[in-house]
């Protein structure tokens, strides 16, 4: 049988082990930018994003886009590692939210759901698809 401060030794250099291992997974230079945004296709994609059923990633940018509100936007994988691009630009017109400030979720039917700074009852609707 363990004592309580054996265990908390165990847990606490298993705490340790774990931190170490992410910093070196971070530092391994194993990244790899996917797109590159360059404003008028959106700019500060700083929130979580999603891969729906086919693979597709989907996210949304701060600003950027025909109005500078943001974007909803959809990754799609190509051959050789190439990723394609589909943006929706939010408007200005107070119907379905502007200054997207989260990432977005699918629910089972295949509906994209997200939350906006401003604007309309939900941020966008859109069916994922290939």
């Amino acid at each position: 049988m363990h004592s309580r401060n054996s265990t908390m030794v165990q847990i606490a250099a298993l705490m340790a082990l774990v931190a170490a291992l992410a910093g070196s997974a971070r530092a391994s230079g194993n990244e790899k930018v996917l797109y590159g945004f360059n404003g008028y296709d959106g700019s500060a994609p700083d929130q979580d994003l999603t891969f729906d059923a086919y693979g597709n990633l989907w996210g949304t940018t701060t600003a950027g886009g025909e109005t500078n509100l943001g974007t909803l936007f959809k990754l799609t994988p190509g051959p050789n590692g190439t990723w394609t691009e589909t943006v929706q630009s939010f408007q200005d017109d107070h119907k379905g939210g502007m200054v997207p400030r989260s990432g977005v979720i699918f629910d089972k039917a295949g509906n994209l759901y997200g939350a906006t700074a401003s604007g309309g009852p939900i941020m966008a609707r859109a069916q994922s698809s290939r």
